[in-house]
């Protein structure tokens, strides 16, 4: 006979204590009609349930959990603000109060990798794309991108697309431009957030890095002032040169296709799992 595990349903909560910006998350046991009724009994100014789940023991109920930076970037849009210890969904962050410099230096470079001038490489990962993306194909390259300032340089690498990037590029100038609170999230797999606020004619920058496996553990690796037009053209500059570059390599790759090619792609059958 089968073995029966129990299983002991448990919700994870965001809340607020006040009226202020910003969440913190909490674990607790339960259905989610019991932990709603824990929550009614807590002094929350405000909750919502996030997530309802099962595992294999009961763990003990964690009121302000200390999620790693790692496991919230792979499985979330959330920002950490480290300067309130809070969480944010997408929604505005307060402007920063600590004090940093004015960068006189700002600069982006990037280096695209040698494997990405393959065109047969390319091509390859083109049509098995098409699976992957459940019925989206698209040309990717890996690039490693440098943003520094006098004082302080990060790198990473991520991958581009237009598919992927070109409309998160485009909004995160524009809300530049428009003086508004904006962030950029490079990718799932690369762990890093750019965040910018307007701060009169100038704009704060945040790189924040989020590889870290340590409870909260998000790391500013660039935290700068700059003026705002010097940041619009070192993004846009970055932005205008990467993609004219990927342009080329698309173009490219999209002459290699054979008719047999193109006849694959046009009847590819989408897997039902694309559609659960």
């Amino acid at each position: 006979m089968k073995e029966v595990i129990k299983k002991h349903p448990y919700c994870r909560v965001l809340y607020k204590t006040d009226n202020t910006p910003g969440w913190y998350v909490a674990y607790l046991n339960g259905t989610e009609q019991q932990v709603i009724e824990k929550c009614k009994k807590q002094s929350f100014a405000e909750y919502q349930i996030d997530f309802c789940g099962s595992r294999d023991k009961k763990e003990k109920e964690d009121y302000h959990a200390e999620l790693t930076a790692c496991y919230v970037h792979m499985l979330s849009s959330w920002i950490y603000s480290s300067e309130l210890d809070k969480w944010f969904m997408g929604e505005e962050i307060p402007n920063p109060q600590q004090t940093t410099y004015t960068a006189k230096k700002f600069e982006m470079t990037y280096e695209i990798d040698e494997d990405s001038y393959d065109i047969a490489e390319l091509k390859s990962s083109y049509m098995e794309s098409k699976a992957y993306y459940c019925g989206d194909e698209r040309v990717e390259i890996v690039n490693t991108l440098t943003i520094s300032t006098e004082k302080e340089k990060y790198s990473l690498r991520f991958l581009y697309s237009d598919f992927e990037c070109k409309k998160w590029f485009e909004k995160f100038l524009k809300d530049i431009e428009e003086e508004r609170f904006t962030y950029f999230t490079v990718e799932e797999y690369w762990y890093t957030k750019i965040l910018s606020w307007p701060e009169g004619e100038q704009c704060r920058i945040i790189v924040q890095d989020y590889t870290s496996h340590k409870a909260t553990g998000v790391v500013e690796t660039l935290n700068f002032l700059v003026d705002k037009n010097k940041a619009l053209k070192t993004f846009t500059n970055f932005y205008t040169k990467l993609r004219k570059e990927y342009q080329e390599l698309e173009s490219k790759v999209l002459a290699a296709l054979t008719t047999e090619d193109k006849e694959y792609l046009q009847n590819y059958e989408i897997p039902n799992r694309c559609y659960n």
